[in-house]
């Protein structure tokens, strides 16, 4: 035993080893996060590869599935998109946003009875009961064309900073040719 704490010589080997396998274990980490990044950079193409990549590589929660339907959805491939948002439901059956992209696809579809079957899950909901109203005038509008005016209202009372919906009462109004209460 050395009492300034030195061990010999072949401490000294030790020590510097330790630096050397510890830069050589960072340097395959970096490669290893390389390649993987080089690997999944196609993943990032668009939307469509990410989320199907996402779900074939185990993620397949019900978000995937929910955004998986709203691409499909506004892509006008409305049976993908029902199928999406049913799965997305079978996984977490309280999934509002699955039902109110579901309502949302039958709205598309024109399909009023079944956006109205979504939406009466849905407006319960403090959270969803504004966008769940928009949607419900839409479907009392292009159904039957009732005034429309007092839904919307109340679900611009609900959400009053929401500007594209207070948009479209507003521009609701106008077209009604309410004009002044619009102004």
């Amino acid at each position: 035993f050395n009492p300034r704490g030195n061990f010999g010589e072949s401490s000294s080997l030790f020590n510097h080893a330790q630096p050397i396998a510890e830069t050589a274990l960072v340097a395959a980490w970096i490669v290893c996060l390389g390649a993987r990044t080089f690997l999944r950079n196609p993943d990032w193409r668009d939307q469509r590869a990410f989320l199907e990549s996402t779900i074939r590589s185990g993620g397949d929660s019900a978000r995937m599935y929910v955004n998986l339907g709203q691409l499909e959805s506004s892509g006008g491939r409305y049976d993908l998109a029902i199928h999406a948002f049913q799965k997305a439901l079978q996984q977490k059956p309280d999934s509002h946003f699955a039902r109110l992209g579901l309502a949302a696809t039958y709205l598309r579809m024109r399909d009023y009875p079944q956006a109205r079957a979504q939406l009466e899950k849905t407006l319960p909901v403090p959270f969803f009961r504004a966008k769940s109203l928009d949607y419900l005038a839409t479907a009392e509008s292009q159904e039957t064309r009732k005034d429309v005016s007092a839904i919307l209202l109340d679900a611009v009372r609900l959400e009053p900073k929401n500007w594209p919906l207070e948009k479209r009462y507003i521009e609701y109004l106008d077209t009604s040719g309410r004009t002044a209460d619009a102004i």
